[in-house]
């Protein structure tokens, strides 16, 4: 089995949140992240089952990256 390439996976983020600022949520769709990210919409389907998953997820991610550079440079053991 092929691991996932993560350089694919960026991609179809990046394309994702450039067409929710230019055409928010309702523009999303599977082959629109496809095309703005220069892929097949079949390989999005590889990294995703569906639209919903695909924003959960590069949400989550998000909330995790801005968590860690939030937190960049504070200890775990320093109060809140």
């Amino acid at each position: 089995m092929k691991l996932k390439d993560e350089e694919k996976i960026k991609a179809i983020y990046s394309a994702t949140l450039r067409l929710f600022e230019t055409q928010g949520i309702a523009g999303i769709n599977m082959a629109n992240v496809a095309k703005e990210a220069g892929i097949a919409t079949g390989t999005v389907y590889i990294y995703f089952k569906s639209k919903e998953e695909l924003l959960n997820t590069l949400f989550k991610e998000t909330k995790i990256r801005s968590a860690e550079k939030i937190a960049k440079g504070y200890s775990t053991s320093d109060s809140v």
